[in-house]
């Protein structure tokens, strides 16, 4: 079994809140069941201008008195609410989730030069596209129908850059994507891979995708196999083998008749090789 591990990475969200909790929240099933309660923690927010559900992207799509068109997942928050032990502690949570997110970004807002917690993302190339400009997530093309987003990690979620974000940070798109890789470079991880043949890299359900860009971990992974090839049907669903002596491709195939009609967050059906340090389409 390979197992690569850098450093260390806890994602969590503390239960802050001071304040009693308005109401108890049942456990959601679905996705779709702690975006409705999203919705209603958000709007509730002194902050927020107005809200609404992209049903499409699986996010929360509001406004603020300075800024518009930004989103919220519920990604991390929907797991911890399915492992909060009561009704009251998930509305506890919730609170808390909303108030540092929104004033995570109320932060962003007055310090347009913090480039510390700009991470790079990988996303679908359709990603953002209903967004009007200046609205719209920048991106840089990577491989297939995938491209490079980049965002302010704030701890309980993400807040992807815009054109007009780069023009307040005082940055090239050149000097973006470096930081954006050398903060990834040098934060804290603890991304394994996991398997017996067929391999896994697993780590906290959004930043999956960006290891695709390590190169690091891709050479060291290759000392130990032969052809390295993968794909990468979801955001957090990295699956990759040692295409030597078996068939390879056929098996990723497979993956992708399985999962790619399954998962929340489609990435990509292309099957990747990785070759003289750098992935390519295979043939």
């Amino acid at each position: 079994m390979l197992r690569y591990l850098m450093k260390s990475i806890v994602i969590a969200i503390a239960i802050l809140s001071s304040q009693p909790a308005i109401a108890d929240i049942k456990r959601p099933e679905t996705i779709h069941d702690t975006l409705v309660v999203m919705l209603d923690a958000i709007q509730s927010n002194e902050h927020i201008q107005s809200a609404r559900i992209d049903w499409v992207d699986k996010s929360i799509v509001f406004d603020l008195a300075l800024q518009n068109d930004l989103r919220a997942s519920p990604d991390n928050l929907h797991r911890t609410l399915q492992g909060a032990d009561t009704d009251r502690d998930r509305q506890q949570i919730l609170d808390t989730f909303i108030h540092n997110f929104v004033e995570g970004i109320i932060d962003t807002q007055q310090d347009n030069n913090k480039t510390a917690d700009i991470l790079p993302v990988v996303r679908h190339e359709s990603y953002g596209q209903g967004v009007d400009l200046p609205a719209q997530p920048l991106s840089l093309p990577f491989i297939a129908d995938m491209r490079i987003f980049f965002v302010h990690d704030l701890e309980t979620s993400l807040a992807y850059i815009t054109s007009k974000d780069l023009e307040e940070l005082n940055l090239t798109v050149e000097e973006l994507r470096h930081t954006a890789l050398e903060n990834f470079t040098n934060w804290d991880w603890t991304p394994q891979i996991e398997g017996d043949g067929v391999y896994f890299l697993s780590l906290d359900g959004t930043y999956e995708s960006s290891f695709l860009l390590d190169t690091d971990l891709w050479e060291q992974i290759d000392e130990q196999l032969g052809e390295i090839i993968l794909v990468a049907p979801s955001r957090d669903l990295i699956v990759f083998i040692d295409n030597t002596g078996v068939d390879g491709r056929g098996i990723l195939k497979g993956v992708l008749e399985e999962f790619s009609a399954k998962v929340a967050y489609p990435l990509s059906d292309a099957i990747l090789v990785w070759n003289d340090g750098q992935w390519e389409i295979a043939d």
